[in-house]
Formats: structure tokens, sequence, C-alpha cells
């Protein structure tokens, strides 16, 4: 609980994560995933942790995506709405042509998903894949809009 607090979190987060790390512990043990029982309680921290952090994650992909709606409920003028709508055509455009994939690793990346979930998703060996492949399909969507000097316009 006292990682939980200095995160950021309160006494009920902390319970929370707590009672749910527990569950998880026991899941792993019951599937003889735990290679060495005498650190059962680093194990445990561990597991607590990383729910707290995909916790916070998610709330903070949730609080992007209240943003964003709230910014397009704010009042803007017919001009700035053509420009906003010709710039996300344009930008999905783009991402149509440089691949499925890559259109899927971008828009998660884009909604702040972590590597770990961008692999758990699309079935990456890790994270580190998912890094590379993240790299790899940024680099693509740099070098399509530097080959097409049109869409250069619609990002600025």
């Amino acid at each position: 609980m006292k990682y939980v607090k200095d995160k950021g979190g309160n006494k009920e987060d902390g319970k929370d994560i707590f009672h749910d790390a527990i569950i998880k512990l026991d899941e792993r043990v019951r599937d003889g995933a735990i290679e060495h029982p005498d650190k059962i309680g680093s194990y445990l921290q561990g597991i607590a942790r990383n729910l707290w952090l995909r916790r916070l994650s998610n709330s903070k992909r949730e609080e992007l995506k209240e943003t964003i709606s709230t910014t397009n409920e704010v009042a803007s003028s017919p001009e700035e709405d053509f420009i906003s709508k010709e710039r996300i055509d344009g930008i999905e455009q783009i991402l149509d042509k440089i691949g499925a994939s890559c259109k899927q690793i971008l828009t998660m990346y884009k909604l702040s998903y972590s590597m770990v979930e961008i692999a758990e998703t699309l079935n990456f060996a890790n994270a580190k894949v998912a890094k590379n492949e993240a790299y790899r399909c940024r680099k693509k969507f740099r070098d399509f809009v530097y080959e097409n000097p049109a869409y250069l316009d619609l990002l600025n």
C-alpha cells in the first residue's frame, strides 16, 4: 500500500491493488509459475507494482480520451473545423497507405498504450519487439510524408 500511496494513490487504491495482487499470486501459485517460493514477498510486491502502473496508464489514457472529446466539443469556426477534419483525413490516408499493422501500432502509441500492452494486443514476443515495430512504423510514416510533400502541408 505504501508504494501506491507514494505514486499518487490513496488507501482504497492500495487495498484494491493488494487484493488484486493476492488473487494474481494465488493464480500463479496454482499454475506452478513461481520458481522460488522463498521469494514470494518480492513476487507479490512486483505484481502489485505492475498492477498499479497498469491502472495509472489506463487512467491517463482515459483522461486523454476525455480531453480529446472535450476539445472536440469546444466551439470553433467552420474554417477551423474544416482544417481539422482535412488534417485528420490526411493522417488517416497516410496510415492506410503504410499498412494496417502500422496503423494499429501508431494509433495505440498515440493513445499512450505501453509497449507491453501493444506487444500483448498484437501478439509480439515482448515489449522490445513492440518498441522496434513502433519505431519502424514511425519511420515509415515520416518517409511517406517526405516522399509525398502534399501531405506535409496537411500536417503543419
